[in-house]
């Protein structure tokens, strides 16, 4: 048997079928390896096969990192319910003080909870989403103008469009936000597939 979806017809539980059909759907980089080990499998083996790969590639895989994923996936929610108020002729991007989980604290200790826009924000991130031909943007620059925030200012634009976005921060685990969930690996070959995704952005600081 080799068709993936007629072979997840085998497993008896329907959250288990339809927890495979997500993550195929999701993941086509192991659809494409389950297709090529199915025809190697006998029949008695395709269910256990299938169980011991949503073992293995299933979010409980990841609850070790349960209490940093809820904060993630707080701090993901509030991006996209931020709101963008004017100040003194200047834009500020308000969210939660709660959500400091990734924006950190200032100089005086203070949770950060707002995110000022400046001018070339909103500059360059046109130059980048509206550049049909360039798909890698690199940009440098003296420590402290800016750059970690305007990544953030990037995260809160692709969560208004609902993309799916892997955040990686040097010396820091890489993070996957997206609709499905939110969760980091300390690994970022875990997010493999997602990477060789191009509708998947990729942003590293």
């Amino acid at each position: 048997m080799s068709n993936v979806y007629e072979a997840i017809n085998k497993l008896d539980s329907e959250e288990e079928r339809t927890a495979l059909r997500t993550f195929f759907t999701n993941n086509p980089g192991k659809r494409a390896e389950a297709e090529r080990i199915l025809p190697t499998c006998k029949d008695n083996e395709v269910v256990p096969y299938f169980k011991n790969l949503l073992k293995l590639e299933s979010p409980s895989k990841r609850r070790k990192y349960g209490d940093d994923d809820k904060k993630l996936g707080k701090f993901w929610n509030t991006l996209k319910n931020g709101k963008v108020v004017k100040h003194y002729g200047g834009e500020f991007l308000e969210l939660s003080r709660d959500i400091y989980y990734l924006l950190g604290k200032d100089e005086q200790g203070s949770n950060i909870s707002t995110l000022f826009i400046r001018e070339c924000y909103r500059h360059l991130s046109n130059l980048i989403f509206e550049n049909e031909n360039a798909h890698r943007w690199r940009i440098t620059g003296n420590p402290g103008i800016g750059k970690t925030f305007f990544s953030y200012y990037l995260l809160y634009y692709l969560s208004q469009k609902q993309k799916t976005v892997v955040y990686h921060k040097h010396n820091k685990s890489p993070i996957l936000f997206s609709e499905e969930g939110v969760f980091s690996s300390p690994d970022i070959y875990a997010f493999r597939d997602y990477l060789g995704n191009e509708e998947v952005w990729y942003i590293v600081d």
